[in-house]
Formats: structure tokens, sequence, C-alpha cells
């Protein structure tokens, strides 16, 4: 079970960030379709608002104060699509009901009940997020003045992570009898000495792609006109960027463990080429008639002349033509 996190650079369209092998041909559709690039670019405005609100301890360059703004921005927008839609429905059903085309009219006071119990999930929610914004752009500026900094592009930790450990903890337990199944028809050879699996190994990835989707969603069920569209298509985007992100994080770290395979296996094969090529020598000499002699020759020591000697040499012959 593995629960380091791991920081990788945002993912760009257009950017492979699953290297499994594809056989249906969607993913080079994908980068090449400008539609999905723009279709990316507005989910990623959704997701702002709760990341603010479910996550905690941002990197510089992953919340920034545009970033803030363009939140505020939408939260807005949707609070005021929630009133005009009330204002509007009421007034269609009134033409409608006139002209003979329904036969009832939802009442004015319950219509006014519904704008009124859902702009107040509307403030609540944008008075959470201002707050909260805030204090995340004032935490990422004392961590920079205090020396004290994170990854820059650090997404943040979830504050449901202790849902998440509840969760994963019951599922990991009832799908034990299933992996305890599987466990036993792995030839016993090849698991001998090893753990016993799991399940759902990591917490993080569990709790960003499932619980925090999973909690927006029910909320959206619990929630009725504009307000629930804007939360269906918000527990979307953060589905969809939540496993991108992992896939991301998820292809660094199979790129780590490709490497240090690679490097094991260029090992095993450098050492069974020099063996191969001792063995080919042996035979080549044996064939010969020659016993391989695998101790280094021994080699002569090579006797310079003595330099004092060559001096006094040179200076009797300089003598001998002086006379």
């Amino acid at each position: 079970m593995y629960n380091s996190k791991l920081i990788t650079q945002p993912f760009v369209h257009g950017e492979v960030t699953n290297k499994s092998r594809h056989v249906t041909g969607l993913h080079k559709w994908a980068r090449t379709s400008r539609l999905v690039g723009t279709l990316m670019l507005i989910l990623g405005w959704f997701t702002i608002p709760f990341e603010v609100i479910l996550r905690r301890d941002f990197g510089q360059r992953w919340f920034t104060p545009i970033n803030f703004y363009l939140g505020l921005l939408l939260v807005f927008v949707f609070a005021l699509l929630q009133e005009t839609y009330v204002a509007v429905w009421g007034r269609i059903q009134s033409i409608f009901s006139y002209i003979g085309f329904i036969s009832s009219v939802t009442p004015k006071e319950e219509l006014q009940k519904a704008q009124t119990d859902m702009m107040a999930i509307m403030g609540y929610f944008l008075l959470a997020y201002v707050l909260m914004g805030l204090y995340h752009l004032f935490k990422i500026k004392w961590r920079n003045q205090s020396n004290t900094p994170i990854h820059s592009y650090d997404d943040g930790t979830s504050r449901l992570r202790w849902l998440g450990i509840v969760l994963m903890w019951v599922l990991n337990v009832l799908s034990i009898p299933y992996m305890a199944v599987c466990f036993l028809l792995i030839p016993r050879k090849q698991r001998q000495g090893k753990t016993f699996p799991v399940l759902i190994s990591n917490q993080q990835a569990f709790t960003d792609v499932f619980v925090e989707p999973a909690l927006i969603f029910t909320l959206a069920y619990n929630t009725s006109q504009i307000v629930s569209f804007w939360l269906y298509l918000s527990g979307f985007a953060v589905l969809v960027h939540a496993h991108w992100k992992e896939m991301a994080r998820r292809n660094k770290m199979l790129d780590f463990q490709d490497g240090k395979v690679e490097a094991e296996l260029m090992r095993e094969l450098r050492n069974s080429t020099a063996q191969e090529k001792a063995q080919q020598a042996q035979w080549w000499k044996a064939a010969k008639g020659v016993q391989p002699n695998l101790q280094p020759a021994s080699q002569t020591a090579i006797r310079y002349p003595d330099l004092m000697g060559i001096i006094e040499e040179m200076n009797r012959e300089k003598g001998h033509l002086a006379r």
C-alpha cells in the first residue's frame, strides 16, 4: 500500500498521459480534436470551486488568483441562472395554462420556496468559496514568506481522506474472499514469500477518483433545477480531471519502475555476454590442443640501464677524444 504523493506537471491537451496499449484509436482522436480540448478546458473551470472547498495546501502555480476569480465567476453565474430559471419557468407555466397546453400550474408559493431554498444553497456555497479561497491564497503567500515551500504544482490534499480510509477498509474487507481465491490460483513458487494483495492500495487515488465525485453526485441528487445541473456537471469534471491526474502520476511511477527493470536486464545481458566470450575462448584453445590458461600471463620485467653509468661512460669518451 503506497500513500506517498507524487507530483507531476499538469497535463496538457495533446499530451500522452496514458501510455497503455491502445486498440481503439480513441486516444489519437482525442489528442487531435479541438472540440475535446475545448471541453477539457471548460471542465477544468468546474473543478475549481470544489477543489477550493474539498482540498487544502495548494501549490503556488496550481491555485492562482486567476483561478480564484474564474471559480467565483462560475458560481455567481449559476446563482443568477438559478434565480432567472424560477422566474422564467413560472411565466412559461402561466402562458401554457392560459392557452390550454397544461391543466395545472405550480403555485407561486411553491416556486418562491424552491427559489429561496436553491438560492440559500448557492449563497452558502458562495460564501464558503470566498472565505476558503482567500484563506488558500493567504496560506500560499505565508508559505513563501516563511520559507516553507511545497511543490508549486501540488493539487492539494483532500479533506475527505478520513472518509476514503473508512470506505477503503470496508471494501478491502469485503473483497478478501475473492482476493484469496485469486491469490491461491497463482503458482505456489511464484507467491511463496509474497504479501497478500488488497483490492484498493492507494488511498489518495481512491479519495480523488471515487470519494470526491461521489459526494458531489450525492449533493446533486438531493437538489433540483439549475443547482442540480451544475453539481452533476461539476462532479463529472472532478471525476475526469482526477482520472487524468492519476494516470499522469501512475505513468511517472511506471516509468521509474520500467527504468529499474531495464537496468537489471542490461546488467544480466552484460554478464551473460562476458561469460559467453570466456567460454568461446576456452573452446577455441581446446580445439587447437592448447589448455586454456585462466591465469594472467606473467610479464618479464624490463631492465633499464643505470643513469649514472651512462654519464660516466660519456665522460670517459670525452676524455679520450680530448687526448
